[in-house]
């Protein structure tokens, strides 16, 4: 099948399996995430297809994307973050953190564009095109708890939970992070190293030295998703402001004279907010390790 690239019918069906976020109604679909499950034999294809390409996205992903790389955890991510806020306020300054939430990433992910990155980063050829094959023409059920839905058409689409999709996924993101901000001079340093955005997976995260950095890494990342066809969520998408009292005041003024917009909505300002599991607080590391202990609790 690999070797003539034809897959049986079967091979597009997949089902839906329903699994609750942890947050709000489990009855609310909002509050469900839907993952995509094959039988065993396109699901074992599939993933032969994907260990051919897996060394080639692994070799074209860059040091701020660690989301799937093996032997790289979140953990990183949070020692580099809070490097750079501790650095910055040693030299009694400070930093603005953002935050950015993707509106149902793996669902709303395009797969041509996902082929498009696959092709620039140069992976195999073959094994994305036959990977590409696989996830064409999908069909789909919903398993319910009353039971299993009729069968819909959805057409080529990246599924959540599919052998390859959480790979191709974090690969088509960093490509697009890097196109937007490998070149910029607008990055927060810790010595003679630039910090990017971070990324796990489609946790995105951006430190700034100043409010003019924030607001064009903002709408850089406003523009790089919408050539990927996605959007933020406005209610889930903010920025913290932490540092000196000096640097907290001039920084709200600014922001208070001309708010950041992200594409269509204005981020909010929050005091808190989680990253990659832990707690980040205006009020600096002490009081972001202290809120994580409460939030644990």
């Amino acid at each position: 099948m690999i070797e003539e690239e034809e897959f049986p019918d079967s091979f597009m069906l997949t089902i839906l399996h329903m699994i609750w976020k942890g947050k709000g109604p489990a009855e609310i679909l909002g509050n469900n995430r839907f993952i995509h499950m094959k039988d065993y034999l396109p699901r074992t294809c599939e993933a032969l297809v994907v260990s051919k390409m897996k060394d080639d996205i692994l070799k074209a992903s860059s040091i701020y994307q660690i989301g799937g790389q093996p032997g790289h955890f979140p953990e990183e991510l949070l020692v580099v973050l809070k490097s750079v806020i501790a650095r910055q306020i040693s030299v009694n300054w400070g930093v603005i953190f953002f935050l950015m939430d993707i509106v149902k990433f793996f669902d709303k992910e395009d797969i041509y564009d996902v082929m498009q990155t696959l092709h620039d980063v140069q992976v195999n050829a073959k094994a994305s095109r036959v990977w590409f094959k696989l996830n064409a023409n999908t069909r789909v059920k919903v398993k319910t708890a009353v039971g299993v839905s009729e069968v819909a058409e959805v057409g080529d689409c990246l599924g959540q939970g599919s052998s390859g999709g959480a790979l191709v996924s974090r690969v088509n993101l960093d490509h697009g992070l890097q196109s937007y901000f490998s070149s910029s001079t607008d990055e927060v340093c810790y010595g003679g190293v630039r910090v990017l955005p971070l990324a796990y997976q489609d946790d995105v995260s951006r430190v700034s030295k100043s409010v003019s950095d924030a607001r064009v890494g903002i709408v850089k990342l406003a523009a790089m998703l919408q050539d990927k066809g996605l959007e933020a969520h406005p209610d889930k998408t903010c920025f913290i402001v932490m540092g000196t009292k000096q640097f907290k005041e001039q920084a709200m003024k600014e922001i208070e004279s001309c708010p950041f917009m992200f594409g269509e909505f204005q981020v909010k300002q929050k005091e808190a907010d989680k990253y990659l599991g832990q707690m980040i607080h205006e009020d600096g590391l002490g009081r972001s390790a202290e809120a994580t202990v409460e939030d644990r609790r």
